[in-house]
């Protein structure tokens, strides 16, 4: 892949990712990388990919919204790509 891996390079593992995961197969996805921070120190990360949890809140919910479309059709949408952004 190189140094430099582009979106169309990584779309296969984000694929076998979604897909493990819709399909039940894995029940939580973690990715470990390297940060780098200088030439001489590169910090060990491990994060949480899937599942996404909501941030927690302190302020009570107060106002309720009407999605067109539905919330399950947004995140349908949008969680692919979040997936395939992260990779």
């Amino acid at each position: 892949m190189g140094d430099r891996p582009t979106l169309l390079d990584t779309l296969a593992i984000s694929r076998v990712i979604i897909d493990d995961y819709t399909s039940g197969y894995v029940d939580e996805v973690y990715v470990a990388y390297t940060r780098f921070v200088s030439t001489m120190l590169q910090t060990p990360v491990i994060e949480k990919l899937l599942p996404i949890e909501p941030p927690v809140s302190s302020q009570p919910k107060t106002i309720d919204f009407d999605y067109e479309p539905t919330p399950e059709d947004v995140l349908g949408a949008l969680l692919p790509r979040f997936v395939e952004m992260e990779i």
